[in-house]
């Protein structure tokens, strides 16, 4: 599907055109498909942080937090570490490191509704979009999860 997007936003604007895919979808008002992918997959993990959606495997857990405050530190989630390539790009290990980047004012959110206009702002920042987004963006993505920058 992005293909077609890209495809797509190159012939509207022209074959000359020297602009990205993602300045394309931004001068045409259009969504880059792999910032929808992103926002929904940190909607599923918040339902499955939040037990909203059911998981044979409950293995997403809050970290423990220390009898200390240290800033930013609320609502982290446990990070499993592995040794292989293909566990790291497993959703709970790669969604957890985003997760425990997002501001701390997002991962505190408890009220679903409230948890997807947060995030469906925050992901529109292009403030926010510069840790998240694919390390290549001119390639085909075939999935969020293979292609994240984290």
């Amino acid at each position: 599907m992005e293909s077609v997007q890209r495809r797509f936003t190159l012939r509207i604007l022209g074959a000359d055109c020297t602009l990205t895919y993602n300045s394309r979808c931004n001068k045409l008002g259009v969504d880059p498909l792999w910032r929808k992918r992103l926002e929904l997959n940190l909607i599923f993990f918040f339902k499955l942080l939040h037990k909203l959606s059911f998981t044979s495997d409950h293995a997403i857990q809050y970290a423990e937090t220390s009898h200390y405050d240290i800033r930013n530190s609320l609502a982290l989630v446990k990070q499993t570490h592995s040794k292989s390539s293909l566990y790291m790009n497993y959703f709970t290990c790669k969604f957890s490191r985003l997760w425990n980047n997002l501001p701390q004012s997002i991962r505190t959110i408890k009220s679903l509704p409230l948890f997807v206009r947060c995030i469906d702002a925050y992901c529109s920042s292009e403030n926010a979009l510069n840790g998240l987004a694919p390390l290549s963006v001119s390639h085909s993505t075939s999935g969020i999860s293979g292609t994240l920058n984290v």
